[in-house]
């Protein structure tokens, strides 16, 4: 009996989009370190505004990467398949995005948050300050706005947190100023002023010195208006990537053509 010649067509490796894969998984990973690292170390005198533009590049990163990566696969997956893998994998980029952005804010900026005192205090008001992860000093100045409507303040300044690695230096006070000055002040340190004003409770100015400067002073009604714009940032970036996996496909066939299938003979 003669074997016939069968051609059987063999699909060979899409170079171009093995290459991208690669190219995606170095993208990713090096994007999410380069986060990690302008999240989390203090570089130089780098200011917060800049850490958060550059987390917002390198998520993009991360994501375009992470489109590389899937390139191989999702052409060939249903619709279905390909909007609820776009979906995830955008949401998860995007809340990590918008988490790096928070924790850059907190280990990277001074929270002052204005409040009112306990219970057991009736009528005292209290400014309360939150130092970043690094050592910082900080110079506190609290003074009359207006001492016509405010004839004298009652001051009780100090440490809110069992523990004290800092240090605090009483420089100047009197019925209408306090200034004091924090020594390498860092978390989990908590120093707060307790004050009673003899007229209006709203007439307290706060004014904040800080080395080095990198470092940011923020007042709580100010953190809530950078997390409303993180939250923005990260629905765009969350829409955007979305699209971007889920055409992907397409996109990968103008950018990334497939190689001709080879033809080969098998002998008997």
């Amino acid at each position: 009996m003669q074997n016939a010649l069968d051609d059987v067509s063999l699909p060979t490796h899409n170079r171009p989009q093995l290459k991208a894969t690669e190219a995606g998984a170095a993208i990713v990973a090096g994007s999410a370190v380069a986060q990690g690292v302008v999240t989390w170390v203090r570089l130089g005198d780098l200011p917060l505004d800049a850490r958060w533009v550059i987390a917002g590049v390198l998520a993009v990163g991360v994501l375009v990467g992470a489109a590389l990566v899937l390139s191989v696969h999702v052409q060939t997956w249903s619709r279905r398949r390909r909007v609820w893998t776009a979906l995830a994998c955008s949401l998860a980029g995007a809340a990590l995005t918008v988490l790096f952005l928070n924790l850059s804010t907190t280990y990277h900026s001074i929270l002052v948050i204005q409040e009112s005192c306990r219970a057991s205090r009736p009528g005292w008001r209290c400014v309360e300050y939150r130092p970043a992860r690094d050592a910082t000093d900080l110079d506190v100045r609290l003074s009359v706005r207006d001492r016509r409507l405010t004839s004298e303040v009652k001051w009780s300044p100090g440490f809110w947190s069992p523990s004290r690695s800092s240090t605090w230096i009483l420089q100047n006070e009197n019925e209408h100023e306090l200034t004091v000055r924090l020594s390498a002040f860092r978390t989990p340190d908590r120093f707060g002023v307790a004050y009673r004003p003899v007229g209006s409770p709203d007439l307290i100015l706060e004014q904040v010195g800080v080395d080095p400067s990198s470092v940011r002073v923020i007042l709580e009604n100010e953190l809530a208006t950078c997390r409303s714009w993180f939250l923005a940032w990260g629905g765009l970036l969350w829409l955007a990537a979305a699209l971007l996996l889920y055409f992907w496909p397409l996109l990968a066939s103008w950018v990334m053509p497939k190689r001709p299938r080879e033809t080969r003979i098998l002998e008997p």
